[in-house]
């Protein structure tokens, strides 16, 4: 485990954090946590090796199952009261709430009704699609699974996983629905989504616009995060968790990110974590 607190710096705390190291839902939580200087301690896993863990965290009594996961899903922040944040937007909120101000929020009052509708729809339906044409793409390549787990996870978890491989596969197919028809629905969804952000919100992008009013809020994070496994952001890009490089990827794959990255809304992700991500050093 380690802490993070704004500067990069170790201290104490007695706030755990238990993730999917390069989950994009946990990189929500760990930026919303970042980007208020909250010093927490992560404890890092790889997928379906969580399970124990946030049994173990939560006292058997894990968080709410939802559209896109189940009730032993992370993020899962213990604070210091106590308290379970068993939601990767809860946390973001609980972090602003505790922490930010009028000039800071992610969720200025006078748009925080936009900002929290588009936070939700992305994080329901662009956040799944994405996870899932990425697992597509990825559960076959063992070579690029492995380089996931080594860089990410201490070498005994990344071991077990790698040489688990072929269970967990399976497990994770099941469990996400991860099969080519869906995969290319996934996809098709997920070009839809891009584009209809486009048409409505493309314009306002330009010169450093955002998505939402004329700041940085929840939205764009939430935008840059959940688009996050079609762009794989590198760690210099901004990205606090090491997801691959764009040139080691299958053709398909490669393919679709670099179509990604050349959208306006796949450009102002990218933005988002280079100008707004780097401001909440890990």
């Amino acid at each position: 485990m380690q802490s993070r607190t704004t500067g990069g710096m170790l201290q104490a705390s007695s706030m755990q954090l238990v993730t999917i190291a390069f989950s994009h839902y946990n990189e929500k939580a760990r930026w919303g946590l970042d980007r208020f200087g909250v010093v927490y301690r992560e404890r890092a896993c790889l997928p379906l090796l969580h399970f124990p863990v946030v049994m173990w965290t939560t006292r058997f009594r894990g968080g709410r199952s939802d559209r896109v996961s189940t009730r032993w899903s992370t993020p899962v922040l213990i604070t210091d009261e106590g308290e379970r944040l068993c939601d990767s937007s809860a946390i973001v909120r609980y972090a602003d709430d505790r922490h930010g101000d009028e000039a800071s929020t992610l969720y200025p009052r006078e748009h925080r009704a936009e900002i929290e509708a588009l936070e939700q729809r992305l994080h329901d339906r662009m956040g799944a699609h994405s996870r899932r044409v990425a697992y597509f793409h990825l559960l076959p390549e063992r070579a690029l699974i492995a380089a996931l787990a080594r860089n990410n996870v201490g070498s005994f978890q990344a071991a077990v996983f790698v040489r688990g491989l072929p269970l967990w596969s399976r497990v994770l197919r099941r469990a996400l629905g991860i099969d080519r028809a869906r995969a290319e629905a996934s996809a098709a969804k997920l070009r839809q989504e891009v584009a209809q952000l486009d048409e409505r919100i493309g314009d306002r992008l330009g010169e450093g616009g955002y998505l939402v009013g004329d700041r940085f809020s929840a939205a764009d994070l939430t935008l840059a995060c959940m688009l996050a496994p079609a762009l794989l952001p590198s760690q210099d890009e901004g990205y606090s968790a090491y997801l691959g490089r764009v040139d080691e990827l299958p053709p398909a794959a490669r393919a679709l990110v670099e179509e990604m990255r050349q959208t306006r809304i796949g450009q102002h992700a990218l933005r988002m974590f280079a100008e707004e991500r780097r401001r909440s050093p890990p």
